[in-house]
C-alpha cells in the first residue's frame, strides 16, 4: 500500500494525505501553516497487519475529511483531531529528546 511506510526503529505507519479542500482543519502547531498528511503508527512490524491496519485507519481518515466537508464538527470528529494532534506533538518530542542523548533535553532548559 502506498501510504504505509517503515519507520527505522522496524514499525510500520500510515502516512496519509489531508485534501486540499479541509486542509484548513489541520493547522501546525506552533505556525501559521496546515499539516499535509495525517501520520500514525500501525504498532507493527509486519507488512501485510500494517496494509490490513491501514485500511481501517483510511476509512476513518475518509469519514472525518467528509464529515468536513458537510460542514459538522461532531464531536467524535473533535477527539479525532485531537488525538492526532497529541500523537503528531509526541513523535516530534520523542525525535528532539533523542537527538539530546545523555541529557534531558532542551525543553527542560527553556
Amino acid at each position: 500500500m502506498s501510504y504505509v511506510y517503515e519507520r527505522s526503529n522496524g514499525l510500520f505507519e500510515i502516512r496519509y494525505p489531508i485534501p486540499s479542500d479541509v486542509v484548513s482543519y489541520f493547522p501546525k502547531p506552533n505556525s501559521k501553516r496546515f499539516r499535509t498528511h495525517i501520520i500514525k503508527s500501525l504498532s507493527t512490524r509486519d507488512q501485510n497487519d500494517a496494509n490490513k491496519a491501514a485500511i481501517e485507519f483510511i476509512k476513518e481518515f475518509e469519514g472525518a475529511f467528509s464529515v468536513l466537508r458537510e460542514g459538522v464538527a461532531s464531536n467524535d470528529f473533535k477527539a479525532f483531531c485531537r488525538v492526532a494532534y497529541e500523537q503528531e506533538t509526541a513523535i516530534i518530542t520523542e525525535s528532539f529528546l533523542s537527538t539530546e542523548t545523555g541529557k534531558s533535553g532542551r525543553l527542560d532548559q527553556r
